[in-house]
Order: structure tokens, then sequence, then C-alpha cells
């Protein structure tokens, strides 16, 4: 089988020598190089080789390379790939690496890395979906902390959610047989005078705005994701150049 081969390109001297140190494993029938405006010459440059090996390529845009940014990159071209074997070369920039490893995992793309020895390693993914988790109830909670900017104690966060304390609480605390938004690694919480604040991870922000695959077999799901987060079309688009 022939794979989509995903990688971002930055300031890696080495970046194209792991580049097809990865697909001599796994055979591309298309690389897709992604660069920030700064990289690009860089990528240009692999692309060029690519293209003298009559191997199809083309170039994805981001604005940079923070974690939000690269989910999205990640979320975009797998959307936009459906259908397709995609396979992310994590090591071809080593500053984002750990960053597209993660947004590999929640998006259920196979990543690809290569050892100190030069042999390939294909990192188990197993796709999973925040909202197989999450109720509607949690994501408004989400919601209203992010609105917020936070919240200073769980009285403020019931108070803003109109629920009991101790409803307010399960949902961020969660209990022995269901985990919360704290164990889900989707809200910081914090002691402070003996109040509980909470604020929105990184991942938080992620999930809420929608920038992880939605998937779900369930005939109500449709209709309920397009409340979860921003609609795919409405995120920024990578620039592509073929």
């Amino acid at each position: 089988m022939d794979y989509t081969v995903i990688g971002i390109v930055g300031f890696d001297d080495a970046a194209e020598e792991l580049l097809y140190t990865g697909l001599r494993e796994f055979p591309a029938e298309k690389v897709i190089l992604v660069h920030t405006p700064e990289s690009k010459a860089r990528a240009s440059e692999i692309k060029k080789h690519l293209v003298k090996i009559k191997l199809p390529s083309q170039l994805e845009e981001m604005r940079n390379n923070a974690l939000e940014t690269v989910f999205q990159a990640v979320y975009k071209l797998r959307s936009n790939e459906r259908g397709k074997k995609l396979v992310l070369n994590i090591d071809t920039d080593r500053k984002t690496s750990c960053i597209a490893l993660s947004a590999a995992f929640v998006n259920g793309v196979q990543a690809i890395g290569v050892n100190g020895e030069g042999h390939v390693v294909a990192y188990p993914i197993m796709k999973f979906s925040y909202y197989s988790a999450l109720s509607e109830k949690k994501l408004n909670i989400l919601r209203k902390i992010s609105d917020a900017g936070g919240v200073n104690s769980l009285e403020e966060l019931s108070g803003l959610m109109q629920m009991s304390l101790p409803l307010a609480t399960y949902h961020v605390r969660g209990s022995k047989s269901a985990p919360g938004l704290e164990e889900l690694g989707l809200v910081e919480v914090k002691r402070h005078n003996g109040r509980v604040g909470v604020k929105l991870t990184s991942l938080g922000r992620l999930v809420l705005d929608g920038y992880v695959e939605v998937e779900c077999g369930e005939p109500h799901c449709e209709k309920k994701s397009k409340a979860k987060g921003k609609r795919i079309e409405q995120l920024q688009p990578l620039k592509t150049r073929v």
C-alpha cells in the first residue's frame, strides 16, 4: 500500500534525509511538506528533489509552528485526505516533533520517526475521540470557563452554569467511575487560599475549537457534532502549492 506522507519542514539540516529514510519503509504516492513562511525556501528545495525522482508532492503553509497551528494543520490535512492512508513523519522537524506526535494521536494518524541508529520507528496510534468521553454538559462547562477566561473557584463555576456545587465539582474532578475534565487533561485545577481555580489547558482549547478529529457512528452524532467547536470549513485554511 502506498501512503500519503506528511513531513513538517523547519530548519533541521537532516530533514530531507529523515524524510527519505521514512519513505523507504512507507512508500508514498504523494508527499505533503508542511512549512511556515520562514521555512518555505527549504521546503521548496526538498520539493524540487522529489520532482526529480517523480514523486508527487505539494507544499502546505501554516502561519507558525505553535501547538494550536500544528494541530490545526494535521486536522485539516486529515480531513482533506479522507480515505487516504496518512503517515506523519514527526522527526523531519525536531522542534515540533512532540506536538506532531500528539496531533497524530488525537487524529488517528500513523506517526513514524527515525531513531539514533537510522531505523524507522512506527509509533502505536490508537484513535481517541474526546467527544466520546464528553457530554454536552461538560462541553458547555468548557465553553463557560473559556468565555470567562478561567474561574477563581468551583462556586463561581457553579453560578455561571446555574448548577449545584456538587454537580459542578463532579464534572470537573470526576469520580471513580467517570473521568472529569481535570483527568481528561482539558482543564487545570489550582488551589489558592482554600479555593479551587479552574482554567482551560492547551488541549482543552484545542478540543473546544475543534482541532481534533470528530467521528461517531451513532445516528444522532452528526447533528450534535456541529455544535462542538468550529466546523472544519471555519478553520483557517492552509495555503496549498502543488
